[in-house]
């Protein structure tokens, strides 16, 4: 009888702790960074690529959260620093291989500069923009080449913290051209009432730098053998799920 008293306060103590999973209950916990309209707490469902990541974990039987930080190199720190996320997304490059598994990619965009249509870059090779000045994000990775001109001096880069700081001096001549991401420079612009001035004088140049690749990256031991098998097939439809998404955008 003391046995059975002490196992049910036991499962009573267990059963009141704040946060802690139902028997049986899954889930997964993501950190990402803002980046609309993919990745932004203020878009309905958080973004496209949340919304469609929300759709494939619930296939998966996995209640999903996700953390969004102001910048990519926060949002990578706290996924290796914080043993409660279990990984991040998306990815780029497969960094710490030792301590995260990494998906297949799953989704690409377009890579490359925004510019004044007034003054067009010209350029055949990576080396020639040191001609010019740019303008990044601060925390955006620099894809190879690029960051090869970098490190060594002979690009410079003013870095701001946001895709409107951004794309702001790029609109008033500070910078000659700025490296982003199609869709999100796009987006920005359409959307942002702050930016409507520069609206008609901004362009993407017409040669991308890179198709970049995007997946997702999980803490070893944080999640079932079976699970980056199965996201894997279940994420090839991540493109249709996040047309569906812009098509519902207002």
């Amino acid at each position: 009888m003391r046995t059975r008293h002490i196992l049910l306060a036991s499962l009573f103590l267990f059963s009141s702790v704040p946060g802690m999973a139902k028997p049986g209950e899954r889930s997964i916990h993501l950190v990402t960074h803002e980046s609309s309209p993919f990745m932004d707490p203020k878009l309905p469902d958080q973004g496209a690529l949340i919304y469609a990541l929300k759709i494939i974990f619930k296939k998966m039987n996995y209640d999903f959260k996700v953390t969004i930080l102001d910048s990519w190199p926060r949002a990578k720190f706290k996924a290796s620093k914080d043993p409660s996320i279990d990984g991040y997304v998306p990815y780029i490059s497969k960094e710490n291989t030792d301590e995260f598994l990494y998906s297949d990619y799953f989704y690409s965009a377009q890579w490359g500069l925004a510019e004044r249509k007034d003054n067009p870059i010209k350029w055949k090779k990576i080396e020639d923009l040191a001609a010019y000045t740019a303008g990044n994000v601060q925390g955006v990775e620099y894809r190879d080449e690029i960051k090869k001109l970098v490190d060594s001096g002979k690009l410079k880069v003013t870095s701001t913290s946001l895709q409107e700081n951004n794309i702001r001096l790029l609109g008033t001549r500070r910078v000659d051209f700025i490296f982003t991401d199609l869709t999100t420079f796009m987006y920005e612009l359409k959307t942002n009432k702050a930016l409507a001035e520069f609206k008609d004088v901004l362009q993407i140049n017409n040669k991308p730098i890179t198709i970049s690749r995007y997946g997702l990256a999980i803490r070893k031991n944080h999640l079932p053998a079976n699970f980056m098998a199965e996201f894997n097939k279940l994420s090839k439809d991540i493109d249709v799920y996040q047309d569906e998404y812009f098509k519902n955008l207002p």
